[in-house]
């Protein structure tokens, strides 16, 4: 782990959690703030490291940038906030006076002061870029941990572990309201668009929206069964999204709060994918069942019933009239979309399903199993096996068709990549590099190059179809899940149980 370390550090990448990250205004630029006391900037979407700002003495829980892109606020646990230049990463002041952890940060819209609250039960304004404070803010009584202007910013907002929000003026910080009746602690708060509502999530698994400047209770919006963490306004203010613990995405209409959507149903989701025409999103679960949802308005549509264990996999047709689910019973099930009835159930393998994926025709489906070294070719629609794959010495985890439908890549624990033609099913190649378990491929949209992620923390590129090895993508510090390519094929996108996503 000591060797990891330094390699992570000699790349000039975070060597701790990541707690905070915002994009600048133009979006050419992402902070990210981490646990290792530094703040990093990257650019956007080449995602190059263009300064590394240090100066913090504990880890950094926010990131704000100023409304003009050109300074960067960060908040830390070593009781200060500073603010750097953008994109230079210069340190321009050092804000102190708070006595705890700083929570949270926030730029007013006129980008001329700056807001700050903490664990110290206080909110504190200072002017930009001096960093003078301009404004000690008291009144709550417990930990302060969220904050935002008002559109004008005419006033501020601030959420309390004092079970309360609190409407302050701007810039002279009197208390114009006191927001009572949440039960616990308020995680989050957001003005509308237009300025006249606020809105507090809590830990008492309610959302509230309030009236402004006057800070009269409007409605309790009350559906989540956990804590709500996040509250965010639709641009037009006519919706709002809210987010909970536990696997719940809501949303209610502005401002009679009424519930409109609810997008859960599930015990934990294993696998998501969106139909072709994006109207559709399909969701299988560890309760053994999958889901249709609408996109629009995050409506069930159908519950797919069938599978006697849950399901790890799902995937759309080219067409969208088929949706296939791999499940842990052993079996891939085929569905018609949108009726979500069963046309075929595809039994051979004798462990899990582990992933499915359609030809570009959509006439075969390729899925593969713990049952350690087959790939399996099924006809499609009627589900008929048309080959078996072996080759592998182990586990199969993903699978990808080439773009013309001719190739088919597989990625396995035995650390390789294997090329199989398609529809015979005969090995083409076998691509080796990978020093552990190879998680997932993916081609690019031109077939010439193939993406693999791995345990070994890369991402290698390789040429089609003689599985040359062209490059190798380091900059993980956990494994590589998922891979994926633009629709251009400029970039590509590597997620890693390092909780990042890179752009490469």
């Amino acid at each position: 782990m000591e060797r990891l370390a330094e390699r992570r550090r000699d790349a000039g990448f975070h060597t701790a959690s990541i707690t905070a990250v915002a994009f600048s205004p133009d979006g050419t630029l992402l902070a990210s703030g981490s646990w290792d006391d530094t703040v990093k900037l990257w650019s956007v979407p080449e995602g190059k490291l263009q300064a590394t700002l240090e100066g913090h003495s504990g880890g950094v829980s926010s990131v704000a940038f100023s409304p003009d892109g050109k300074l960067l606020a960060s908040g830390d646990s070593d009781k200060t906030v500073k603010l750097w230049s953008v994109p230079e990463g210069k340190l321009q002041a050092t804000l102190e006076g708070h006595t705890m952890s700083v929570e949270s940060v926030s730029f007013s819209p006129d980008g001329k002061l700056l807001a700050s609250v903490s664990r110290d039960e206080t909110v504190k304004l200072w002017s930009v870029p001096e960093g003078k404070l301009q404004a000690t803010l008291q009144g709550h009584s417990n930990w302060v941990n969220s904050v935002a202007f008002s559109p004008d910013g005419k006033l501020l907002a601030s959420g309390s572990w004092d079970e309360t929000v609190k409407l302050w003026s701007v810039p002279d910080g009197q208390l114009q309201a006191t927001l009572e009746g949440h039960s616990d602690w308020v995680s989050s708060v957001a003005f509308s668009p237009d300025g006249t509502l606020l809105a507090s999530g809590s830990d008492d698994k309610t959302v509230k929206l309030w009236s402004v400047p006057d800070g009269k209770l409007q409605a309790t919006l009350e559906g989540h069964s956990d804590r709500v963490l996040s509250v965010a306004f639709s641009p037009d203010g006519k919706m709002l999204a809210t987010r909970s613990q536990h696997r719940f995405l809501m949303l209610w209409s502005v401002p009679d709060g009424q519930l409109q959507a609810t997008l859960a149903g599930h015990s934990v989701v294993r696998s998501v994918a969106f139909s072709p025409d994006w109207t559709l999103v399909a969701s299988g679960s560890s309760d053994t069942t999958v889901s249709l949802w609408s996109v629009a308005g995050g409506k069930l549509l159908a519950k797919l019933e069938g599978h006697s264990d849950g399901v790890k996999s799902v995937a759309f047709s080219p067409d969208g009239k088929l949706l296939a689910s791999g499940s842990r019973d052993e079996t891939v099930k085929l569905w018609s979309v949108p009726e979500g009835k069963l046309q075929a159930t595809l039994e051979g393998h004798s462990d899990e399903i582990r992933s499915v994926a359609f030809s570009p025709d959509g006439e075969l489906l390729a899925s593969v199993s713990a049952d350690r070294t087959v790939v399996r070719l099924w006809s499609v629609p009627e589900g008929k096996l048309q080959a078996t794959l072996e080759g592998h010495s182990n586990w199969v985890n993903s699978v990808a068709f080439s773009p013309d439908g001719k190739l088919l890549a597989s990625g396995s624990i035995d650390n390789t990549v294997k090329l199989w033609s398609v529809p015979e099913g005969k090995l083409q190649a076998t691509l080796e590099g990978h020093s552990e378990a190879v998680l997932s491929v993916a081609f690019s949209p031109d077939g010439k190059l193939l993406a693999s992620g791995s345990w070994d923390e890369t991402v290698k590129l390789w040429s089609v179809p003689d599985g040359q090895l062209q490059a190798t993508l380091k900059g993980h510090s956990h494994w590589v899940q998922s891979v994926g390519f633009s629709p251009d094929g400029k970039l590509l996108a590597s997620g890693s149980h390092d909780e990042t996503v890179k752009l490469w």
